[in-house]
């Protein structure tokens, strides 16, 4: 406890003595999971709107969006959530784009819009797989997203199955959904 306490006051030395530094988002992103590891959430939130605030085109803005979208929905806050993970949704392809989009479904489903939920989960197929074909093209040796802690292609394909029996007719429904499905067999 006594290091990462330490360490949000290098952070906050850092940010203060060197204002310009081009490592002032990595700085703030830091100070922001150091801030979060502690149990600090108030501050942490205060250190991730002021990345987002301050360097809004910065690829950490985008993750900071994550966690600060994933802390509203804990608190049930579906709005302010929903708020952040639409800021990332709406950037340019990113690493968390899928994972925004279907964090953004489990808010519309909590607000029992279905319909909604169906779209994000879709969009974070969609958005997953842009994102895995340009890793492939970018390193043709990365094949799959294992080693995540999560699949967003599985969870969203999944998880969409209960609004989707709500919204959705049947007739077509398998034809559907092998469209959004993926092989995971080896490639």
């Amino acid at each position: 406890k006594t290091l990462k306490q330490q360490s949000v006051l290098v952070y906050e030395e850092f940010l203060t003595e060197y204002p310009s530094s081009r490592l002032r988002a990595r700085a703030l992103f830091n100070m922001g999971q150091e801030l979060r590891e502690l149990g600090d959430y108030d501050t942490m939130r205060d250190a991730f709107e002021r990345l987002v605030r301050e360097l809004p085109a910065h690829p950490l803005t985008l993750e900071a969006l994550l966690v600060l979208g994933n802390d509203y929905f804990d608190r049930n806050k579906l709005e302010e959530a929903a708020r952040r993970y639409e800021k990332i949704t709406s950037a340019q392809l990113h690493k968390v784009s899928g994972l925004a989009h279907y964090k953004l479904a489990w808010v519309r489903m909590n607000q029992d819009r279905c319909a909604d939920a169906i779209t994000s989960f879709e969009a974070a197929l969609n958005a997953s797989k842009r994102w895995l074909n340009i890793q492939q093209r970018e390193n043709p040796r990365e094949r799959s997203l294992e080693g995540s802690e999560f699949d967003v292609r599985r969870g969203a394909l999944v998880d969409m199955m209960f609004c989707y029996s709500k919204e959705r007719p049947e007739k077509g429904a398998v034809a559907h959904l092998k469209t959004l499905a993926y092989d995971r067999g080896p490639l």
